[in-house]
């Protein structure tokens, strides 16, 4: 809640937290924490990189990319499982 006793949306306002001296610190938003950004993502990326057997991509060609893009192994993970949800990919 912010002052205004208003919801604020994580997803639009930048988190603050308190450093060690109580002194107030932002945080900067991450682009992928949301599963659903994360598995787009994938899913562009994944379009890109070359097939090497009937339309199976390496998971290190899409990996390396995007942790590039700023995305951490826990948001590449929760990605994938998400589009692998939806069915945009599927494992072999």
């Amino acid at each position: 809640m912010s002052d205004s006793g208003t919801r604020t949306d994580s997803c639009t306002a930048a988190r603050r937290t308190r450093d060690h001296d109580g002194s107030m610190k932002f945080v900067e938003r991450q682009p992928f924490a949301d599963p659903d950004a994360a598995a787009r993502r994938i899913v562009e990326i994944a379009n890109g990189v070359e097939a090497v057997q009937d339309g199976r991509v390496f998971i290190e060609r899409v990996n390396e990319p995007f942790l590039a893009a700023g995305g951490s192994g826990g948001q590449f993970r929760a990605g994938i499982e998400r589009a692998v949800a939806l069915g945009w990919l599927w494992r072999h």
